[in-house]
């Protein structure tokens, strides 16, 4: 489900996306860094989901910061995140996105 893009802009989210990652690791999100380089990421992931104006692409969002919380040790953030994007599912009749969502909270949660 998860789309792939080659644009300039789409390969500096990604690079920003493991700098993330990795902060998160090593340093926390408390170092005023990673926090920058998560709030950096968290923006341009959101400009995009907005430009593309759909409920899918907001869930899609939520499922890719699910998954760079939980990549990098943050597993309580990451279920929240994805009981949010559990209910804009539901709440959107986003019967396989529902599905998806639910599948990634049962993989985290065992």
């Amino acid at each position: 489900m998860g789309e792939k893009f080659s644009s300039p802009e789409s390969q500096e989210v990604e690079v920003l996306r493991q700098k993330v990652i990795e902060g998160l690791r090593k340093k926390g999100i408390d170092d005023p860094e990673v926090y920058s380089a998560l709030n950096k990421w968290t923006q341009k992931r959101e400009m995009f989901a907005e430009a593309v104006g759909t409920r899918a692409a907001q869930i899609l969002f939520e499922l890719d910061r699910a998954a760079l919380y939980h990549e990098g040790g943050y597993t309580e953030e990451a279920l929240e995140v994805l009981y949010d994007a559990r209910t804009i599912a539901e709440q959107e009749g986003e019967v396989v996105w529902l599905d998806e969502v639910e599948r990634k909270i049962r993989e985290i949660e065992n």
